[in-house]
């Protein structure tokens, strides 16, 4: 669907506000980058709002970006002690989706807006709006993407249920266990073995998990496959039945995008091309692309 203004679309399909308003810095900064008329679900910003206040924001260099601001499901000090800590990292970012078209459009910018980092190779959680004006939540990977759901509940459910990089689970039937264990390439090992592993291969935010059942009255199950999370789609695939899934191969049929399986550019991983070794002799070194923008702050900050 084309329209000319941000504006037209959302009077005519934006759902009415959510009465909750953002207070605390996080919530206020996140709120800031969506287009008028959308708003944070309230389950979100009350979320936000006792994230924060658990030590878990934090604002890095001098904050003059929107990827500066991260929101971690994990106070600093055990963020800092693990490296098996679940790589979700709420943070704004710029409307972008449609940057590399041969022109842009602010309308389809409008209709997809990052939430989170969650996993190493920059698949994002996006708030969708389909043609409707209905919000979903949806994952934006690096090979796969498709919906979660459109209750926020369920994706604070999904995010909280451990998983080492939610942005690459292959299997939605897996544990958090089995999906790190997975992950760490730890060999034939399975969930029945993690008794005899010196280091937790992953270390659940418990404190979200408290504080969804003490507010939300929520209970945690086992696996994203039992909150009704199907499998992720992979880019192209004629047979998927997920509108977000469609309504991306729709907008790359249109543009005429050239890689139609791959994450679109806008929200995949920036890049700046280094030259590795003597930059004396540039055309005979090597290059290495080196993540910059939010991805890298992201990356970097998780060491991973």
């Amino acid at each position: 669907m084309q329209t000319n203004t941000i504006s037209a679309f959302l009077a005519a399909t934006a759902p009415p506000k959510d009465p909750v308003v953002p207070t605390d810095h996080f919530s206020r900064v996140m709120a800031e980058y969506l287009p008028e008329g959308v708003a944070l679900p309230s389950a979100l910003i009350r979320t936000f709002n006792w994230l924060e206040g658990q030590g878990c924001y934090h604002v890095l260099q001098d904050g003059e970006g929107p990827e500066d601001y991260i929101l971690s499901l994990y106070p600093l000090d055990e963020h800092d002690a693990s490296d098996n800590i679940s790589m979700v990292a709420f943070h704004p970012e710029t409307p972008s989706f449609s940057q590399d078209w041969a022109v842009p459009d602010p309308a389809i910018d409008a209709r997809v807006l990052t939430l989170a980092t969650i996993s190493s190779d920059g698949a994002r959680v996006v708030m969708w709006i389909d043609d409707h004006g209905q919000i979903w939540f949806a994952l934006l990977g690096k090979k796969t993407l498709g919906i979660i759901s459109d209750n926020p509940l369920v994706l604070l459910q999904f995010l909280a249920l451990g998983y080492l990089e939610p942005g690459m689970l292959r299997d939605c039937a897996m544990t958090p266990l089995q999906e790190a264990l997975e992950h760490q390439e730890m060999g034939g090992q399975s969930a029945s073995d993690a008794p005899f592993i010196d280091v937790a291969p992953t270390i659940p935010p418990s404190h979200l998990q408290s504080f969804l059942k003490r507010e939300f009255k929520l209970t945690l199950p086992e696996t994203a496959r039992d909150l009704g999370i199907a499998d992720f789609t992979f880019y192209g695939d004629p047979d998927s039945d997920d509108p977000f899934v469609n309504w991306v191969a729709s907008l790359n049929q249109s543009q005429q995008l050239v890689h139609p399986e791959t994450i679109p550019a806008a929200l995949a991983p920036e890049t700046e091309v280094q030259h590795i070794g003597n930059l004396d002799d540039a055309p005979n070194a090597d290059l290495e692309e080196k993540p910059k923008g939010a991805f890298a702050t992201v990356k970097g900050w998780f060491g991973r």
